[in-house]
C-alpha cells in the first residue's frame, strides 16, 4: 500500500512470497493485525514478513510472521504481540 489512509489489512494469510508479503509505504493510521505473513519453503534468504516505510501513527500486531520478519521504520509504527515462526513444518 502506498500514501494510504485508515486501512486495515485483518486476518488474512500471505504465504510463500519471494520479497515481501505486505509493505506500507508512507501510509497513516493503518493497520495490519491478525495476519500470517511467512515464507514457508526452504528458502536459502526468507523475505521480509512486514515492511513500513514512511508515514505515521500504523499499527503491526498479533501477527505470525519469519523470525527476523519485521523491518519497521523508525516512528512509523506501533509494533506488538507479533510471533515469529520459527520453522517450516
Amino acid at each position: 500500500m502506498r500514501k494510504s489512509r485508515d486501512v486495515s489489512i485483518t486476518n488474512c494469510q500471505v504465504l510463500d512470497f519471494r520479497f515481501r508479503g505486505i509493505t506500507l509505504t508512507d501510509a497513516a493510521r493503518c493497520r495490519v493485525t491478525g495476519c500470517s505473513v511467512v515464507e514457508r519453503r526452504q528458502a536459502p534468504d526468507k523475505g521480509t514478513s512486514i515492511v513500513v516505510r514512511g508515514g505515521r501513527d500504523n499499527l503491526i500486531a498479533d501477527n505470525i510472521v519469519n523470525p527476523a520478519g519485521l523491518s519497521i521504520d523508525k516512528g512509523t509504527a506501533i509494533s506488538r504481540d507479533n510471533l515469529e515462526a520459527a520453522g517450516t513444518d
